[in-house]
Formats: structure tokens, C-alpha cells, sequence
């Protein structure tokens, strides 16, 4: 599995500078990465002489040995100011002041920040990850009436889990089950886009992800949307014009029966999955207040296959059956057999109801052999990190306990 990196030859003139060194600098650093690392496969001596060639841009924080080391590389474009959205001729007046000797590389806009991290742990290259943030000509239109467009702001980045979906996420997810996609909401002068992707996703799929183009940069007429930046991102309708919602994209023609992901997503990405007997049928309990119909089923733990049970092995509980939404519809919940086998697909509750716990279509899958071994395959592709998962916000990426807008 390569890296994210796919990003065409003809950019390494950033933002249309000619200088030879910086081209160079530029092509190298590309080409490095695109080649030099391969997820699951790289090992320390690769990440070394990558830090060694590209020393001076790159950074790390805390100790980096094979056992752990979380590398940020990042190439910056410091002139154009981060927001031209104020006001139209100022805009453009202060734009031309501060970036006058650097005018024959500025008329198409620029690479504000260009930045990549990869992840050792037990000298094996874990992680890796790519974000450009794209400030426009103060020619361009973009949706807005004042100057300059927005921001183009796009991260793609490798996790072996993408974490339990929840329910509103279930559609997206089945059209893409090995990559998630969102846009962060409250950035009023931005177009944001954040990709993660499973490390187990086939080399060509992961190109397409980060296939971008940066010529953005260097033409009279700056790119205003990710889509023009990214063409993947026609495909996922993260912004409406202008700069609104996207329209409803819904592509099912009948209600599905049951979870539209596939097992070996689930095994992947859920938290903790556990193995148990149902001791009664299901019994209907009808809507709750949401208008969701619901069941009951008393259930005995047999074993944890993934994370650690909240429930002791052989102890009983009551299972909630819910009903959920699938676009404009809602589906029965899901029926449980006396003295069948199934396993229950959990998040990362931190407290779980010892009593009762309710879960949704994704929530319940039957027990049988086939079910397993799937559910087993994409458990196998979750490597489990020591510490925290790398994440990417405004300034880059960053290695901490991730916050809500990480997911």
C-alpha cells in the first residue's frame, strides 16, 4: 500500500517559482514520499533516510526511535495572507504590498502550506498522511460577492480503523466502506475536505483519493472548489452552491434489509465485538418516541472476539433491537432466534448499561460461520496503535487525544 501521495510532476513548480533549487527541492520531496514509503512494508532504514534528505523541513516532537516516531514534513508558502475575504480593492491593494517582489509566482494564487507525516511503531512505517491549504487569486470569484473566493483547505490520511459508524453515517459509508470523507463545519472563509482512509485500501483507490492538482497554483484563474483541486471529491457532494449543504444524493430505490455495510467493515472498525447466545426470541415492544419500532431479547455472553467485553463471559443481558433511519425511511429491527448465535458490533462506549443495551442494523449480525470469518478478516487489518492516532486540523497534523471535530 502506497502512501497518499499522487500528486502530478508538472506542480513541482510551486506556486510557478523559478527557482531551480526550490524545484528541485520540491520534485525531490514528492517523489520521495510517493516511492520511498509503503505503508505496513517500509521500515526504519527507509523513514531514516528520508529525515536525513529532508532534514531541515521536517520535525518531530518528543523522542522518534523505531519504537515510536511521528515525523511531520512540511513545505510552506508564507506570503499570501490566510483570509482575503474582507473587503474587494483592499483586499487586493494589501495582496500586491506584501507580495510584490514575489509577483510572477502569485497571479494564480498559492500553496499556503503543503504538509505530510508519516508514523513508525516497531520499525515498521504505520501511517501516513497528506493536507494542502490553497489561498485564491484576488481575481478569482468565487460564491461569495466579496473578493477572492474561499480557501481550499484538503487532508487525506491511512488509519487501520475507521470507527464504528453510527447511524447517520451508514449510507455514505456503504457507497465507500474503506474511506470516510466529511467537511468540518464553522470555517466561513474555507472549502474544507478530510479523508481517511483504511491502510488495507488497494494502491490504485488511494491514488485517486489524493490525485491533486496543483496547477491550481500556477494558472491566471485559481481553482474555487475541492473539486477542482481534488476530482475524487466530485463523487462525495461535500458543498452545495453557494457554499451551502449539498443536495440530497440518495441512491436507493428500496429500503435495505439489515446493515448495508460489509462484515469485513464492521470487524475492521468496530471498538469491540462480542460473541452471544440469544436465550428467547425477540419480543416487539413497539415505538419509542422517535417512532422507532423496537424488540427485546434476553442474551448470554459467550466471548469477546474483539476489545474487551464490558459483560463477564457467561453472564445475561437484555439486547434493545432499534429500528433505523435509512434516508427518508426506516427499517424493522432486527429479529433474534432462540438458541442462535450472533455478534454484537459496539463503539467505544465508556459505560454500558449492564442491564440492557440498544443497538441498531449494524449493530447485530448472526453468528454463523460465514459471518466470522469475514467479521475476523477485517479485524485483522485493525493494527491497534500504541497511543494516539495522528490528526490534521488547521495547523497541520498533530499526534494527541483526539477531540470531537477529529472524527
Amino acid at each position: 500500500m502506497v502512501p497518499p501521495y499522487a500528486v502530478v510532476n508538472r506542480t513541482c513548480y510551486l506556486h510557478g517559482r523559478r527557482d531551480p533549487a526550490t524545484t528541485s527541492r520540491a520534485s525531490g520531496w514528492i517523489a520521495a514520499l510517493r516511492h520511498s514509503l509503503r505503508l505496513d512494508e517500509s521500515n526504519w532504514r527507509d523513514a531514516q533516510r528520508l529525515m536525513t534528505r529532508w532534514g531541515k523541513s521536517g520535525h518531530y516532537d518528543g523522542v522518534c526511535t523505531p519504537e515510536d516516531c511521528f515525523y511531520v514534513i512540511t513545505l510552506h508558502n508564507m506570503t499570501v495572507p490566510a483570509n482575503n475575504n474582507v473587503a474587494e480593492w483592499p483586499s487586493r491593494t494589501i495582496y500586491f504590498l506584501s507580495a510584490f517582489r514575489l509577483l510572477p509566482r502569485q497571479w494564480g494564487g498559492g500553496l499556503r502550506l503543503i504538509q505530510a507525516m508519516f508514523l513508525v511503531q516497531n520499525g515498521i512505517v504505520v501511517r501516513s498522511g497528506v493536507s494542502i491549504d490553497m489561498t485564491p487569486s484576488p481575481f478569482a470569484k468565487g460564491a461569495q460577492d466579496t473578493c477572492c473566493g474561499a480557501e481550499l483547505i484538503m487532508s487525506v490520511r491511512s488509519q487501520s480503523s475507521l470507527g464504528a459508524p453510527r447511524g447517520w453515517q451508514e449510507e455514505e459509508r456503504s457507497r465507500h466502506p474503506d474511506y470516510t470523507v466529511w467537511r468540518p463545519g464553522g470555517c466561513t472563509f474555507c472549502l474544507m475536505g478530510r479523508v481517511t482512509y483504511a491502510d488495507s485500501i488497494p494502491f490504485d483507490e488511494a491514488a485517486k483519493l489524493s490525485d491533486f492538482q496543483l496547477s491550481c497554483a500556477t494558472r491566471w484563474s485559481s481553482c474555487l472548489t475541492l473539486e477542482e483541486l481534488d476530482p475524487a471529491a466530485h463523487a462525495w457532494h461535500l458543498y452545495g452552491p453557494p457554499w451551502g449543504d449539498p443536495p440530497d444524493t440518495t441512491t436507493w430505490q428500496q429500503t435495505p434489509v439489515g446493515c448495508t455495510l460489509p462484515l469485513y467493515a464492521l470487524g475492521r472498525d468496530a471498538n469491540r465485538i462480542l460473541s452471544v447466545e440469544a436465550l428467547e426470541d425477540g419480543v416487539r415492544l413497539g415505538t419509542n418516541a422517535d417512532g422507532v419500532e423496537q424488540e427485546s431479547s434476553r442474551v448470554r455472553v459467550i466471548a469477546a472476539l474483539k476489545g474487551e467485553s464490558p459483560w463477564a463471559i457467561d453472564s445475561f443481558h437484555r439486547i434493545i433491537s432499534s429500528g433505523s433511519p435509512f434516508g427518508d425511511k426506516l427499517r424493522q429491527p432486527d429479529h433474534l432466534v432462540k438458541s442462535k448465535s450472533y455478534l454484537l458490533i459496539l463503539g467505544n462506549e465508556d459505560a454500558i448499561n449492564p442491564a440492557q443495551v440498544s443497538l441498531e442494523s449494524c449493530g447485530i449480525v448472526g453468528g454463523d460461520a460465514d459471518n466470522q470469518h469475514e467479521i475476523r478478516r477485517g479485524m485483522a487489518m485493525d493494527d491497534r496503535l500504541h497511543g494516539f492516532e495522528p490528526t490534521v486540523s488547521l495547523e497541520g497534523f498533530a499526534r494527541h487525544r483526539p477531540e470531537t471535530w477529529d472524527h
